[in-house]
């Protein structure tokens, strides 16, 4: 009889179930180094793949102004080459096979975005690590900023205060014609006194009349007057208030009120002496009415002798008539009449000068282009060819990094650098040709559609800045004040008020100062240096040249400083003192015309400057599907798979590599889908 012996399972299976736990881990750790090593393949594709794109830099944009910009002209465009850069790394035969689904572009900056913020950024990257060695410092740049500023300020007070003076010029006029109808007057009350004498009775009558018909003339010269000095009173009220706005504001420093306020003061004397005169001639009106009266009752009674002499007839042959006795009361009412004479008289005695220093002003605030430009310089008036302007495109808004003294300092020197202005590389002997020939940081300063209206305000605004730095030389140079002092004196005449010779003097000196800042600008325009604040060697021009200015005879001495700034300095101090947004979208305008004589279909809104990128990969675990074959085959779709790779997202300065976010979701694979990795990634210049 056989045995049978019954043997227990349980440690077999046991064991059996911990291999196959042990071996599941193993392969999940296999896999989970498999899609790490994904991660990080999939990683180098992306950043090689967004520096080869971002490698593809407009060369002409970085050769000519040193900005890196990369042209697009539609999303499409970059999606395919960065494909295009990404495919041969899945293509390659290796542990990580992966196919592109799709790229998206999910961010995109451009050199022309955000107020003009990453041009700027471009800009300063160059000039702050580029080697340039001509700026400014900071000191520097704040002095010529406040120098420019309080030049402004006090030409455009001059330019108030000589409208003040032409004012009182006027006064002093209205007094002339009055005194001249008042001389007019007793040359009539001579001859009809001489008629009165001669027993001429009509001949007295029609001097009366006369005279009558000039007294009519008083009233309206009066009237004139009082609202010539009404309105100088409230305009010199006014100019002080803006005088004292202007130091308020830091715009003039206290020193140079306080010159200034010494000229207010005089015009304030003067009328404050005008009061006196006005009362004088107010009263005309009054008193012309007295003598016309007065007149009409002399005139009466002159035609009642006249008719009595003319009906007499002597009682007997010995009776004559007394004529002298019957016009002896008439001649002693007439001699004592009232000739409307006044204690003033006009002040200005030199009205040649007077009109020659008045034509002077008009010609050089008139003419001032063509008298600046050297011998034979043409200046076109063709609009420039400039197609969808980056200018008139997008707002300005507020300035990125050009908001900083510092950064402003740059950027004035950049556009200086790669921009034309007039005379660079031929009047301008110690620069060099550029750009397109035009004046093209005119236009960055002003904007005008031709180059002859951008260098007429450029010339203007620095004549305007010259005659306020010059004037405030004179007001230092006691001697050129004493010059301009006896040359008032010349014009008012040895009786003319003494406030009226200071008021004068005020002129002559803002006129000097107009007439030496346009021989500047001129020599500035002629490739030469001129100081920022004269002295007696560089302000050559003198008050006969002044004169002379008239006739356009002033000479130039061969002798006079060569000291100083030249024409780009002046108009580096207007960039950096104007310095906005809108001087940026310009200074694109002008690239986008130089680079588009060459490539017409060139447009600064198509430079890119940053970009960010999202790709999806579609890919297999290691160990659910082994047949790259089939797997090259099959399409899925972001539900079928579940690992997604996040590397995050942010801009690279110098480069596209990319961090890694290791947080990833894995929730299984599908049979036949695989699954997706996504990838965001970003460049920057």
């Amino acid at each position: 009889m056989k045995s049978r012996k019954t043997a227990s399972g349980e440690i077999t299976v046991f064991f059996a179930l911990i291999l196959t736990m042990i071996i599941s881990l193993l392969f999940m750790i296999l896999e989970s180094a498999a899609t790490q090593g994904r991660r990080l393949y999939l990683t180098v594709a992306a950043n090689s793949a967004v520096d080869s794109l971002f490698s593809q830099y407009h060369r002409k944009l970085w050769e000519e102004y040193r900005l890196l910009g990369l042209e697009h002209y539609a999303l499409d465009q970059i999606s395919d080459e960065m494909r295009g850069f990404m495919d041969p790394y899945f293509e390659a035969e290796n542990w990580y096979p992966m196919k592109t689904e799709s790229i998206q572009v999910t961010d995109l900056r451009l050199l022309t975005d955000d107020g003009a913020e990453y041009f700027e950024k471009e800009v300063l990257d160059y000039m702050k690590y580029g080697i340039c060695a001509s700026v400014w410092d900071m000191t520097e740049a704040l002095a010529f900023s406040e120098g420019i500023t309080e030049g402004g300020s006090v030409s455009g007070l001059s330019d108030i205060y000589d409208g003040h003076t032409a004012e009182a010029v006027r006064l002093e006029e209205t007094i002339g014609r009055i005194t001249a109808l008042s001389d007019e007057l007793k040359t009539l009350h001579a001859e009809g006194m001489s008629a009165l004498n001669s027993n001429d009775g009509y001949g007295f009558i029609s001097r009366a009349e006369q005279m009558q018909r000039l007294l009519g003339g008083f009233a309206p010269l009066s009237e004139e007057y009082e609202r010539k000095a009404d309105k100088m009173e409230k305009g010199l009220q006014d100019s002080k208030n803006r005088l004292n706005e202007e130091l308020n504001s830091g715009r003039i420093s206290s020193g140079t009120w306080e010159r200034m306020n010494e000229d207010v003061s005089e015009y304030e004397s003067y009328v404050a002496e005008d009061g006196e005169r006005r009362a004088e001639i107010s009263g005309l009106p009054v008193r012309a009415r007295s003598v016309v009266e007065e007149l009409d009752s002399l005139i009466a009674e002159a035609e009642d002798i006249e008719s009595y002499i003319s009906s007499w007839e002597p009682e007997d042959e010995d009776d004559e008539l007394d004529e002298a006795a019957l016009w002896r009361p008439v001649l002693q009412q007439f001699s004592c009449i009232d000739l409307l004479e006044i204690g003033c008289r006009d002040g200005i005695r030199d009205r040649e000068t007077e009109k020659k220093l008045e034509g002077i002003k008009k010609l050089l605030s008139s003419s001032f282009l063509k008298m600046v430009l050297p011998e034979g310089a043409e200046v076109s008036t063709e609009l420039l060819k400039m197609e969808e302007r980056p200018s008139e495109e997008y707002c300005a808004g507020e300035s990125g990094g050009g908001t900083d003294l510092a950064d402003r300092i740059f950027l004035t020197q950049y556009i200086a650098d790669f921009t034309d202005y007039f005379g660079r590389g031929s009047y301008d002997r110690e620069s060099r040709g550029t750009g397109s020939g035009h004046f093209e940081t005119e236009y960055v300063l002003f904007g005008k559609s031709s180059d002859q209206e951008n260098l007429s305000i450029a010339v203007k605004r620095l004549i305007e800045i010259r005659t306020g730095l010059n004037l405030l030389y004179l007001y230092s140079d006691t001697e050129k004040r004493a010059e301009a002092r006896a040359l008032a004196m010349s014009i008012a005449g040895a009786f003319g008020m003494t406030p009226l010779t200071a008021v004068v003097a005020f002129t002559v000196m803002s006129i000097w100062a107009l007439g030496q800042a346009v021989c500047d600008v001129r020599d500035l325009l002629a490739g030469e240096r001129v100081s920022f604040m004269h002295d007696r060697q560089s302000f050559y021009l003198t008050v006969e040249g002044l004169l002379a200015m008239a006739s356009g005879n002033a000479a130039v001495p061969e002798n006079r400083s060569r000291r100083g700034m030249k024409y780009i300095d002046y108009l580096k101090m207007l960039l950096f003192s104007l310095y906005s947004t809108d001087l940026d979208y310009r200074c694109m305008d002008v690239i986008q015309m130089c680079i588009g004589k060459e490539q017409q279909d060139f447009r600064m809104r198509r430079m890119i400057y940053s970009a960010e990128l999202l790709a999806e990969v579609r890919t297999r675990h290691l160990f659910s599907e082994l047949l790259p074959s089939e797997f090259r085959n099959t399409a899925g779709s972001a539900a079928s798979g579940g690992d997604t790779v996040g590397i995050a997202a942010g801009q690279i300065v110098s480069g596209g590599n990319t961090g890694v976010d290791t947080g990833a979701s894995d929730t299984g694979a599908s049979d036949t889908g695989g699954y997706l990795m996504r990838v965001p990634t970003s460049y920057s210049y």
